[in-house]
């Protein structure tokens, strides 16, 4: 392009030096950046002895936790996690229920959710604390997770249940159990 063309015409001048400023955005320190998190876990709460019988027996677990082969001495990973799988009790006709898992984590709702954009995450509260919920469905399986902010991290609750063979919502029974765990969790310091 002739430069006396691109001088005399100021609206094709404007448009480049916008589109050079935006160009030149790119990269730059002041891109969002992923909220930071404690390198191990924090909380103090333990999932495989915290929570009493009473709460699991209401929910139709059983009261022996199956530990989580994920560990937080992992180093590979930014994320630590520990935790246990509450299995349903045989007999409560659950059968298309897997249960549910609980872990702590270093990981935030915040950061969580910078790294989790889907329209499936809907932030919401949870015995007043901050938290995120994420259902996924497909042809066989509804899967859900809530996640609650707690002192030096989040509380992390999943399950999942057969779509042919059961009707119950899976974020339903994760909030309501998670309403009942998280001021035991709170309470831990």
């Amino acid at each position: 392009m002739n430069k006396t063309y691109a001088l005399r015409h100021p609206v094709l001048m404007t448009a480049v030096a916008v589109a050079a400023s935006l160009a030149g955005g790119c990269g730059t320190t002041d891109a969002a950046r992923a909220p930071e998190i404690p390198s191990r876990i924090q909380v103090a709460f333990r999932s495989c002895s915290d929570i009493p019988t009473e709460i699991l027996s209401n929910s139709g677990l059983t009261s022996d936790p199956r530990p989580d082969p994920s560990s937080e001495e992992s180093t590979s990973e930014e994320v630590k996690t520990r935790g246990c799988t509450y299995h349903g009790k045989s007999g409560d006709n659950l059968s298309s229920w897997a249960g549910i898992s609980i872990e702590e984590t270093n990981m935030t709702t915040d950061y969580y959710r910078f790294y989790h954009h889907e329209s499936t995450v809907q932030p919401r509260l949870v015995s007043g604390q901050k938290a995120v919920v994420k259902a996924s469905t497909d042809s066989s399986i509804s899967l859900c997770m809530v996640l609650v902010d707690v002192p030096g991290g989040a509380v992390r609750f999943d399950t999942g249940t057969s779509s042919r063979d059961d009707k119950r919502d899976p974020c339903q029974i994760l909030v309501e159990f998670a309403d009942e765990v998280t001021p035991i969790a709170l309470a831990k310091k």
